[in-house]
């Protein structure tokens, strides 16, 4: 007799919309590469997505008082000497050469360029997402820039893509900026703070993935600049001769290596810590323990510091599996912990919390590496 089983259906996830900016500012390459501050995160007072746009004002102004940057753009016009490449079909068609005119198609030095094209629509989005959050002030003052654009001929993008090419050191920031007020999660209208998301529904998987990232962008931001080296999707192989093809592939999320050459390895999850076991107690989820186990394990035969690499198994925990708990033991000689960070508190305490997992010995829990102490 033969049963089917049907598979699970993805669950509906919900998490606090404050939580999914936190981890979106964390996960950005605008916060990875200095251009928003922890610091002047941690002690704006408001939510995210006003001081974003606060942000984003603050830039493009001062790209007014040092003159916006120009750049070329593919121009197609009729006029009397041959400029670019000739467009043929658009002569002929229109009989030009009778009147004196060719079609031609040519790159033009303009202020209308792709890069304020952008900014325009990211302050135009910006002043409709601030009067969401009731940043009426904010809001205005997106307005006013945007159209001070439009009057000095930036147009609206034809792709609301982000501008490929290399920008110019004084476009970084406020291109930087305005990529991440646009990638910002909005509230659909009617839902509260815990609600699911206009822009897409994220899944459990696409918040793991951004829970991850939030983590890299984190030590990134913290510890690279203190000599730690941060890397993601390392891969990581199997001491085995003669390696069969059926082996999983083992690739870590995190791999963090210390100045003194201590190595930490950490496994970023979005789901419970625990799980009930056969008598009703809470325990540690095998498969976790095993995957851990094998990272550590694996690699001894390296040497050095892998004989005493450590472990973290990170979990995210929101709403109903609400957590804050670290679990610590010696697993064949190798550190581990199991440790849960609540998505429910501030940047500031998610900030610590985080740090102090993988460096409690550090003192910079309160010093931004990015600012002048």
């Amino acid at each position: 007799m033969s049963s089917t089983v049907s598979s699970p259906q993805p669950e509906d996830i919900y998490v606090p919309i404050r939580s999914v900016w936190m981890l979106q500012l964390y996960a950005s390459q605008s916060f990875i590469d200095g251009h928003i501050s922890n610091a002047s995160v941690e002690d704006a007072g408001v939510e995210l997505p006003e001081l974003i746009g606060t942000m984003l004002c603050d830039a493009v102004e001062r790209r007014f008082r040092r003159e916006l940057s120009i750049g070329f753009t593919l121009t197609e016009r009729n006029i009397t000497r041959v400029r670019g490449r000739i467009d043929m079909y658009e002569t002929t068609r229109h009989q030009l050469l009778e009147k004196g005119l060719i079609a031609c198609e040519f790159n033009e030095l303009t202020i209308n360029s792709k890069v304020n094209q952008f900014l325009r629509y990211a302050l135009e989005y910006a002043t409709q997402i601030l009067l969401d959050v009731n940043s009426c002030d904010s809001a205005h003052r997106c307005k006013v820039l945007a159209r001070r654009l439009a009057q000095m001929g930036v147009s609206k993008p034809k792709s609301t893509a982000f501008p490929r090419g290399r920008l110019s050191p004084a476009d970084k920031k406020p291109v930087a900026v305005a990529r991440l007020l646009l990638e910002l999660a909005v509230p659909a209208r009617g839902y509260d703070t815990h609600t699911r998301f206009s822009r897409k529904h994220l899944t459990q998987h696409e918040l793991r993935k951004l829970f991850e990232k939030a983590l890299f962008g984190l030590f990134q931001y913290h510890l690279s600049p203190i000599g730690w080296k941060v890397s993601s999707g390392e891969w990581l192989h199997w001491n085995a001769q003669q390696t069969p093809s059926q082996l999983p592939s083992m690739q870590t999320d995190i791999i963090l290596r210390s100045p003194e050459g201590e190595i930490t390895v950490i496994d970023a999850k979005f789901t419970n810590m625990f799980i009930e076991n056969r008598v009703g107690n809470e325990s540690l989820k095998s498969s976790h323990l095993y995957q851990l186990y094998a990272y550590l394990r694996s690699q001894e035969a390296l040497g050095g510091e892998w004989k005493a690499a450590k472990g973290i198994m990170l979990y995210a925990s929101s709403g109903r599996n609400l957590q804050d708990e670290t679990i610590s033991f010696l697993l064949d000689g190798h550190p581990v912990a199991f440790a849960s960070i609540s998505l429910e508190t501030s940047i500031r305490e998610f900030r610590q919390k985080a740090l102090h997992l993988v460096a409690p010995n550090l003192e910079f829990l309160r010093l931004d590496p990015h600012e002048t102490p």
